[in-house]
């Protein structure tokens, strides 16, 4: 008996189609975000593991090289509580030489700094809390006939990582790490506005020696749309963009140039003597007759690692990075990408295709794996440091960079996770509590997407997530 080809054709269909396992719940979700009109011109890789029973639920792409963004910072904590320990705390001390006679210091005050990057910062002591306790220190010192001192030998002179772009250089979320960082090496700057089109001006004049050249305009709406450029240690700032018509002190932050110097600037004004001289000293002060002050303590590690991931707080992330360096002296982020990359190895992660250029995941350069990611996550959760990782990531729909995303109740916590976001880039990565009480490892990561499909794709990834609780 002869077949037609169409019967077939319809045969041999219907034999692959029997032949082909079905789907189950995260692999059905992966595929329809893989076929997102979103990603016709991006990259999508995914992989998910339940770390109880070793089973790997979906995989795609998941030794293809993307960029990370914040998702570098779980690779940065993870390090860095590994190698220092949850209980290290940075230590700033303020020294001083000679003696003192009716109130007056015949000596120095020597700032001894330690690359604390929390010293006055927002999300943690104020600067006026820190400015208090100095002062304090110095009752019954009416004047300082000497020199305020920051020796900043700690770290190198200067620590941007080669493979940040301008244009974050200069804005406070890409301000640089120093060995003394103060108020999280920010610099307020205030605007006000005319009418629409019209150049903004500035509303006061912050402190130090800058060159502004304000080449910001005022909309009609839109918000904060300014964008500044400057360089560590460097007098003139540019800026363009747009924000609001009509403001009268519109605030706008930029990366500090010189943080350190603010410091000095702020201890003179609170210790009354605002002509003092002073000098930043970049090779060790010799303090061994000195006596201490005071001590300027960070939090606990385990506490700055958590702002880290939680806020994801790109100077903090760096900052660790610089401290893992094992020199006494003039750390260097290079340095403690070494120590980044010797942990990876010791954790036995896939390193094939990794690329690290800092800690906060700031650079376009940088490239991890999601096999890399999820091998970090696996390592964290069977190390002695599990619970203080664990704790330090956002909840979905709670806390964190996650605090507006995957509200659905069937996530309620259920997810801890690092986002790591930035233009064309969306990545997710973490851990899933299933229905069983069983600990899933994932990461997604896109790249190149189209973002007008934004909400699309964060629908599915929810989804997504949703299947890994329920499989």
């Amino acid at each position: 008996m002869k077949l037609s080809p169409l019967i077939l054709s319809l045969f041999f269909a219907c034999g692959l189609h029997a032949q082909t396992p079905e789907l189950g719940p995260t692999e059905l979700e992966l595929q329809r975000l893989i076929q997102d009109a979103g990603l016709y011109q991006g990259e999508i890789g995914f992989i998910a593991v339940n770390l109880d029973n070793g089973h790997g639920l979906a995989e795609y792409n998941s030794a293809k090289s993307f960029i990370p963004a914040s998702v570098q910072k779980l690779l940065t904590t993870a390090t860095a509580v590994d190698r220092l320990g949850p209980d290290f705390q940075f230590k700033t001390d303020i020294l001083v030489t000679g003696s003192t006679t009716d109130g007056v210091l015949n000596g120095n005050v020597i700032v001894k700094s330690s690359g604390d990057p929390t010293l006055g910062s927002k999300y943690y002591s104020s600067s006026g809390e820190v400015l208090d306790n100095i002062t304090e220190s110095f009752n019954g010192i009416d004047r300082i006939n000497g020199s305020l001192i920051i020796d900043a030998s700690h770290f190198s002179k200067y620590n941007t990582s080669r493979g940040w772009i301008w244009e974050d250089i200069g804005n406070y979320f890409g301000a640089s790490s120093s060995s003394l960082t103060w108020k999280d090496n920010m610099l307020k700057v205030y605007l006000r506005t005319g009418q629409v089109g019209s150049r903004a001006q500035l509303a006061s004049k912050p402190t130090g020696e800058f060159d502004f050249d304000i080449q910001v305009t005022a909309a009609d709406g839109g918000g904060d749309n300014a964008w500044f450029f400057g360089t560590p240690n460097n007098d003139k700032i540019y800026a363009q963009g747009t924000i609001p018509a009509h403001q009268a002190k519109f605030l706008v932050k930029a990366a500090h140039p010189k943080p350190m110097d603010q410091f000095i600037a702020d201890v003179s004004k609170a210790l009354g003597q605002r002509d003092i001289n002073s000098r930043i000293a970049y090779d060790p002060v010799s303090a061994s007759q000195a006596q201490t002050q005071v001590s300027l303590y960070s939090p606990p590690l385990s506490t700055i690692v958590k702002l880290t991931n939680q806020k994801s707080i790109n100077l903090y992330a760096d900052a660790l990075v610089i401290e893992l360096a094992t020199s006494l002296t003039h750390k260097k982020l290079e340095e403690g990408i070494h120590h980044l990359e010797a942990f990876m190895m010791k954790a036995g992660v896939y390193s094939k295709g990794t690329r690290i250029m800092d800690g906060s995941g700031l650079s376009p350069l940088n490239r991890l794996t999601p096999q890399s990611v999820v091998d970090v996550l696996r390592y964290m959760y069977r190390s002695e440091n599990k619970d203080v990782f664990l704790s330090s990531l956002a909840e979905a729909g709670t806390s964190g960079t996650l605090r507006s995303s995957f509200k659905n109740p069937k996530l309620t916590g259920k997810v801890k996770a690092k986002s790591g976001t930035m233009k064309g880039v969306r990545n997710y990565a973490g851990y899933v509590s299933n229905k069983y009480d069983e600990t899933v490892a994932f990461c997604i990561m896109i790249n190149d997407y189209d973002e007008s499909r934004k909400a699309e794709i964060m629908a599915k990834i929810e989804k997504l997530l949703i299947a890994l609780v329920e499989d």
